[in-house]
């Protein structure tokens, strides 16, 4: 079983339990002052830590580049564009935090795949980014690394087509009331999981599986079975009307795939 150790800005504020059980105090409001966590069963070196971000309660969003600036226009939404800059500024500043570089040297732009990258690279730092409405997760880590945050309130029917054939399964033993947030624990990782082999959804999710056993989940996958990923998965409770559900999947090893 994967343990967590919560920290805000910088230092250990509370632990997992404590917000599963509604117990944590409100986070403040300041420029930067997210909830975080770090798997403690990695060695430090290849340990991601993973930030959960309530963006609308961030304070005021640094300057933007101008190809940011004339992105956040697209959304034609001024809370919208607002929550596109602050995510940017957020992976910035926990960046800075992380390498000690200063945030606005910190170059990002979307890959191929959609997914977020340094620009110049980093070296020995890998970013993935997700977000659904006010809420954001950041992860970081020196391994290739995938995460995932979606809320239980966006989920209306369940895409049965994208699960493989044993999670459909099992899925359809979970009660009907009970399935959005089974459904949510399985896709998570799914998508967290294509994000850290570089694919995004461009790989078929119905064609590998997330198993959950004795409270651990992993990925049966083919493509990765000499080389399996480390995941782990969460939901918070605390952040909002509905439960949220953030995944975390790396591959402290590296990835080596079939040629």
């Amino acid at each position: 079983m994967l343990r967590f150790r919560l920290e805000a800005a910088g230092r250990t504020w509370f632990d997992l339990d404590m917000i599963l059980q509604g117990q944590t105090p409100e986070p403040e409001k300041g420029p930067f002052s997210p909830f975080a966590w770090t798997i403690d069963a990695l060695e430090p070196a290849a340990a991601p830590a993973i930030w959960v971000v309530d963006l609308d309660c961030l304070g005021d969003v640094p300057p933007a580049t101008a190809d940011e600036q004339a992105a956040a226009a697209f959304y034609g939404d001024p809370l919208w564009a607002r929550r596109f800059l602050a995510r940017r500024a957020a992976v910035r500043h926990l960046t800075g935090t992380l390498t000690g570089l200063a945030p606005e040297a910190v170059g990002l732009r979307r890959g191929t795949t959609g997914a977020l990258t340094y620009e110049p690279a980093l070296p020995g730092l890998n970013v993935s980014l997700s977000h659904r409405g006010p809420y954001a997760a950041m992860a970081f880590a020196s391994t290739p690394i995938g995460v995932d945050l979606e809320s239980v309130g966006d989920v209306v029917h369940i895409p049965w087509n994208v699960l493989h054939q044993d999670e459909a399964a099992m899925l359809e033993t979970v009660p009907e009331d009970q399935r959005p947030l089974a459904f949510l624990r399985l896709w998570t990782v799914k998508e967290a999981y294509v994000k850290a082999l570089g694919f995004g959804l461009s790989r078929e999710p119905s064609s590998f599986c997330v198993v959950e056993d004795g409270g651990g989940v992993s990925v049966r996958d083919p493509l990765t079975a000499d080389r399996p990923p480390v995941v782990a998965t969460r939901i918070v409770s605390s952040l909002g009307p509905h439960d949220i559900v953030v995944s975390c999947v790396t591959f402290p090893d590296g990835v080596v795939l079939p040629s």
